[in-house]
């Protein structure tokens, strides 16, 4: 429990920006591609129900093993196992101009971790990535990844397993996630 807890911290920390704009750094994705909106263009909205955009069934599939949807304060979605050691992902969605943007979210990601993995992911909304390693919250294994599309951020995080299945969990459930809500 006290793993997951440090996840939702960490997952809180990357939701409301890190302040600053790191866009230098040489592992920010381009600023090419961005969908958010312009002068005048109404914002898109998250949706108050993340369950039930992405049911349990949908991430079950991407992972590959049976999870139960829970709702999140503030929207998110949690899909957890019966074993609460076993491999669980949470995912949330937020309009793409609060905390910070695109490039504060991936510049939180970086600095999360101790050790950092990180990979883009085409063709997935108008850019994404996903980032895994040992999180500087008690260094357990997680994986993070993250899409801009149609306005809005779309996250999905991954704990319980080995780095591999983490990144490849959240890219999944990424993929699926920006293909609903897109």
């Amino acid at each position: 429990m006290r793993l997951w807890s440090a996840a939702a911290v960490a997952s809180l920390v990357l939701l409301t920006g890190c302040g600053g704009d790191d866009s230098s750094d040489a592992d920010s994705p381009a600023a090419t591609g961005t969908s958010s909106p312009q002068a005048g263009e109404k914002a898109a909205e998250a949706p108050e129900d993340v369950c039930a955009v992405l049911s349990d069934a949908d991430v079950s599939a991407a992972v590959g093993s049976t999870l139960v949807a829970s709702q999140d304060p503030g929207g998110g979605c949690t899909y957890k196992p019966e074993d609460p050691r076993a491999l669980r992902v949470a995912v949330t969605v937020l309009r793409a101009d609060e905390g910070g943007g695109f490039e504060s979210y991936v510049a939180g990601l970086k600095a999360s971790y101790e050790t950092f993995a990180k990979k883009d992911l085409p063709g997935v909304g108008d850019r994404a990535v996903v980032a895994s390693g040992a999180t500087v919250y008690g260094g357990s294994l997680q994986a993070a990844s993250v899409a801009e599309v149609s306005g809005l951020l779309v996250s999905a995080n991954a704990l319980g397993g080995t780095e591999e299945e983490l990144s490849d969990a959240a890219a999944k459930t990424l993929t699926i996630a920006v293909e609903k809500l897109g």
